[in-house]
């Protein structure tokens, strides 16, 4: 029974601490896309 308890409260640990991540990743991709676009167009236009 505790060791029921136990597993159910990790996993509600691990979810409460996964919860903030996946909000913030929607909001991090277009920020992380913008930043790395330029490098990959310098980078295509540098071999072209």
């Amino acid at each position: 029974m505790t060791a029921a308890v136990a597993t159910r409260g990790r996993e509600q640990m691990r979810r409460v601490r996964a919860g903030p991540l996946f909000f913030l990743l929607p909001a991090l991709i277009p920020v992380v896309l913008f930043s790395v676009l330029p490098l990959i167009q310098g980078i295509y236009l540098g071999f072209t």
